[in-house]
């Protein structure tokens, strides 16, 4: 399994942020996990463009149920804000 997460901005931005990573299911939370976050910062990106991350190495080898998640940000005028609201992607069962 793995991550993509895009972003397009339509404006004057600073800088935008997008971070994807894995969930695991414990019991009946969804937990990130740490070692699957994977980052792009783009400064002062050309409007209209779309920019892009992916996940590097696929869903960790340890059995369980995942999700891919993505998040972006946006700087502005000096000041950060979530860009949207996170994406998930489907439920994966991985079994090593």
């Amino acid at each position: 399994m793995d991550v993509k997460g895009s972003l397009v901005c339509e404006g004057d931005v600073d800088r935008a942020d997008v971070f994807i990573y894995f969930a695991k299911l414990e019991g009946s939370t969804w937990t990130k996990v740490d070692s699957s976050v994977v980052q792009r910062t783009v400064h002062h990106p050309t409007a209209g463009k779309k920019y892009t991350v992916m996940s590097q190495n696929g869903t960790p080898c340890v059995p369980g149920v995942y999700i891919g998640i993505a998040e972006g940000f946006l700087t502005v005028d000096g000041k950060t804000y979530k860009n949207y609201q996170n994406g998930y992607g489907p439920e994966s069962r991985v079994e090593c």
